[in-house]
């Protein structure tokens, strides 16, 4: 990040151009994005809501400009999210089954995220066989 001038601690960061334009970038952005963020939260809690699990991963940041960028290289990659913004910081949410494995197919997390989003599966498939 520091080599394309990334910072996302800070209030006013947004994605560098070149994300919207190359896909290989791009991917390798997102995997970063997620991978390298300290507010990047991955919940594998065991909660149950109407009889499915409640899994999800959420960025927030006080920007929520650059959320909604990371909103749309996510969607450029088929991956569907919500956005929320508060007073104080926006909330870009994944949430259920089938967003997180099409995020989990289509971004290649490298760190120990990765294999916390592979138990957020092995949690869900165990829950449903």
């Amino acid at each position: 990040f520091d080599d394309i001038g990334f910072r996302p601690t800070r209030k006013n960061w947004l994605p560098p151009k070149l994300a919207h334009e190359n896909s290989d970038f791009r991917n390798i952005f997102l995997a970063g994005f997620f991978d390298a963020t300290c507010f990047v939260y991955f919940n594998r809690e065991k909660f149950f809501v109407s009889g499915s699990g409640y899994r999800y991963v959420r960025v927030t940041s006080v920007n929520p400009a650059g959320l909604v960028e990371i909103k749309k290289l996510l969607l450029m990659e088929g991956v569907e999210s919500n956005l929320r913004t508060s007073k104080r910081a926006a909330y870009l949410t994944l949430r259920g089954d089938w967003r997180l494995k099409t995020f989990a197919e289509r971004i290649t997390l490298r760190t120990e995220k990765k294999a916390t989003l592979d138990t957020l599966f092995v949690l869900t498939e165990n829950k449903t066989s």
